[in-house]
């Protein structure tokens, strides 16, 4: 199972398909990452997010945006990601369990159920935790697919 890429930021991957948009919907990495200001190894999450998305395709390192990545602008950028990401874990078994329960969950009870289910974004019960709360608040909160009230460490869906 693959999962998503935990370092990847929403931002900074519209930020990548607008430069790739930019230089006719194709650009080699080592161009990617002088325009970018970035090095490779901060781009590969965002690339390897892209291609989990369905937004690009890379070959002998040059990212092509795919149909779906070419329709993708500022209007409809959330919303092509909320549809994405419900199918990709950890976003689709977190999104499942809250529809299965009572609505609501803790971060604690989510990453107890994802671990149930082989679920792991590292090995440090602790880690893991942050890494799928900082994970949902990106990609989950931000698409509209969740909303989360801090005070009660409280998901619901949306």
């Amino acid at each position: 199972m693959k999962l998503f890429p935990p370092n990847a930021g929403i931002s900074l991957l519209r930020g990548m398909m607008i430069l790739i948009k930019e230089n006719g919907g194709s650009i080699e990495v080592s161009k990617l990452a002088d325009e970018s200001e970035q090095n490779v190894d901060n781009l590969l999450p965002l690339i390897e997010a892209s291609k989990m998305l369905g937004l690009v395709n890379v070959d002998e390192g040059e990212i092509k945006l795919t149909p779906e990545g070419k329709r993708m602008d500022m209007h409809n950028f959330l919303e092509i990601l909320s549809k994405k990401i419900k199918g990709i874990e950890p976003f689709k078994s977190s999104l499942e369990m809250l529809a299965n329960s009572n609505g609501t969950a803790s971060t604690d009870e989510l990453t107890h159920a994802l671990l149930a289910n082989g679920i792991m974004l590292h090995g440090d019960f602790k880690m893991n935790k942050v890494l799928l709360k900082s994970m949902l608040l990106k990609w989950a909160v931000r698409t509209n697919l969740l909303e989360y009230k801090e005070d009660e460490d409280a998901w619901t869906l949306k």
